[in-house]
């Protein structure tokens, strides 16, 4: 992540009329976004190991992994609106399909943590975040190649 932030912040980037010294919110923003769509890969991936064989440290993997995937998705939010700002001249537009889809899927996610703390029974937790995990991931594709 050091380098990241210091590549981010020292290598000399082409000038570009429009985006000027925002091209270096890519060396932040992109890697955000593709950490998140892997911590969901990963969450989802131990949802159905755990619905093959019901063993909670999978629930538990799932369930740190999604967090992890919230946090990085939340942070592309607030890199793309600063990027927005100062290139667009605004901090969001609904008018850029990718920008509210990816609030779509972070929302999406958080009702996985809404879902989770809805049951007191551990075994029923698990179960139904499994499945509901696996819907959620299926928001990804889009984001990533449709829109």
């Amino acid at each position: 992540m050091t380098v990241v932030v210091a590549s981010g912040i020292l290598i000399n980037i082409p000038k570009i009329a429009i985006l000027e010294q925002t091209a270096r919110n890519i060396f932040f923003h992109v890697p955000m976004w593709m950490a998140m769509f892997s911590m969901f890969a990963i969450s989802v991936y131990y949802s159905v190991r755990y619905l093959n064989s019901p063993t909670i440290s999978f629930d538990i993997k799932a369930e740190s992994a999604a967090k992890v995937g919230v946090l990085f998705g939340i942070c592309g939010l607030l890199t793309g609106s600063l990027w927005a700002r100062f290139t667009w001249g605004t901090w969001w537009t609904f008018a850029e399909p990718k920008m509210n889809l990816a609030a779509l899927a972070v929302m999406i996610y958080y009702a996985y943590f809404v879902l989770r703390s809805a049951f007191d029974d551990e075994e029923k937790r698990a179960k139904l975040s499994a499945v509901y995990n696996i819907f959620a991931v299926t928001t990804i594709p889009f984001l990533l190649y449709i829109v």
